[in-house]
Order: structure tokens, then C-alpha cells, then sequence
């Protein structure tokens, strides 16, 4: 059940490499994307500099999630796989609404 872990893991070392070597300037090909993050430089710079840490915590947090339930129940995790990969979907997801909320409060 080792692949259960390739998931969180390749979501760390892309939050890293993503903290390391931001996006420079505004494209359509690396970073976060959104128009409010594409508006401007500063939002730009922003918004990748505050979603690549969120990745980073929810990548962790998939990855203890995941070692915690393997060890719990290691007979029976194949069971769990699926919830948990739903969860660790909609666990990515949810950078997408914070990262908007620290953009939209930074212009206030």
C-alpha cells in the first residue's frame, strides 16, 4: 500500500519546488491562476507566495491523515482508500477559496 503514499508525497515536493521557484511574472502555465491573482504583480506575487504554503500544510496534513489510518487499520485500508482520497481532494481544493480570501482582504 505504499502508493497511497505517492499522492501527499509528490503534493510536498511540488508545494516546495513551488515555494523555491515561484513564478516570476504573471502567465497562464505555472502558479496560481485566477484573475484576481492575475490582475496585478502584487496580487500576483501574493497569491502564489500564500497558496504554495497552504499546499505545503495540506500535502503534511494528507500525508499524517494517510499514515495515521494506515496504521490504525492496516488490514481493512484498502477500505478507507477512497474517502480518504476524497478528502485529500477536497482538502487541495480549499486552497483555491482561502488563497482568494487573503487576496481579497489585502486590498482592503
Amino acid at each position: 500500500m505504499v502508493e497511497v503514499f505517492i499522492l501527499p508525497l509528490l503534493l510536498i515536493v511540488v508545494s516546495i519546488v513551488w515555494m523555491v521557484y515561484p513564478p516570476q511574472k504573471i502567465n497562464h502555465f505555472y502558479g496560481y491562476r485566477t484573475p484576481r491573482s492575475m490582475k496585478n504583480e502584487t496580487n500576483w506575487k501574493l497569491a502564489n507566495y500564500i497558496a504554495s504554503r497552504i499546499l505545503l500544510c495540506i500535502s503534511i496534513t494528507i500525508f499524517i491523515t494517510h499514515l495515521i489510518a494506515y496504521l490504525l487499520i492496516p488490514k481493512e485500508f484498502e477500505i478507507v482508500v477512497i474517502p480518504l482520497i476524497c478528502c485529500d481532494l477536497i482538502m487541495v481544493l480549499m486552497m483555491i477559496p482561502i488563497t482568494e480570501i487573503v487576496l481579497k482582504k489585502s486590498k482592503e
